[in-house]
């Protein structure tokens, strides 16, 4: 099994928590039903998406009996397990040439009123019961969205700091070799530090 992250959308990169993706809760059938309502609401460079992926984690605008209980995550199959065929409903495009990461398997995925079982809720932090009631124990829509997505945000800011860390011993590297390789001086002759200039 392989799975891609669907969080960013087209018209909404920083602006998570305005998504437009459904995920309407049907009790009759205790099944939830995924939906790309737009262009805008396609899940947008996603990694693993166009050729690799089976499965996807997407989030989604959680509607429980008509009401919307803010963004939660969904476990959606993509692809068939045995045939890697795209399934019903699902539509997986190539994002293109990309310069630079050519080799990055990114994809824009849409669904068309997927169906799934209630169990493919990620109810850690948010719940449906069989019967169609939503629970849980953050109360408030922001703070359900950002307790779901903090793990993403922590990844996001370990992964600037250890970038400022490389970029600190890269200067660090660049400054002591150009006050020690020398080139052409007043003289003519390799004297002069190349940090001087």
């Amino acid at each position: 099994m392989f799975g891609c992250f669907c969080l960013t959308e087209l018209g909404y990169g920083n602006n998570a928590v305005k998504m437009e993706t459904t995920a309407t809760y049907d009790a009759a059938k205790k099944e939830f039903e995924i939906h790309t309502p737009s262009t805008l609401a396609q899940k947008y460079w996603i990694s693993n998406g166009y050729k690799h992926a089976n499965h996807s984690l997407v989030f989604a605008q959680t509607i429980v009996k008509g009401k919307n209980e803010g963004v939660n995550a969904f476990l959606v199959p993509v692809r068939d397990l045995k045939t890697h065929a795209v399934l019903p409903g699902v539509t997986v495009n190539d994002m293109g040439h990309k310069l630079g990461a050519n080799g990055v398997d990114n994809a824009a995925l849409k669904y068309n009123k997927v169906r799934i079982p209630r169990e493919n809720m990620m109810n850690r932090y948010a719940d449906v019961t069989p019967e169609g009631e939503f629970k849980s124990d953050v109360k408030l829509i922001p703070q359900r969205f950002f307790k779901v997505t903090e793990r993403l945000l922590s990844g996001r800011l370990c992964i600037a700091a250890m970038n400022i860390g490389a970029q600190k011993a890269c200067l660090i590297i660049a400054i002591r070799y150009a006050q020690q390789r020398l080139s052409i001086g007043v003289s003519g002759k390799s004297t002069e530090a190349i940090f001087s200039y």
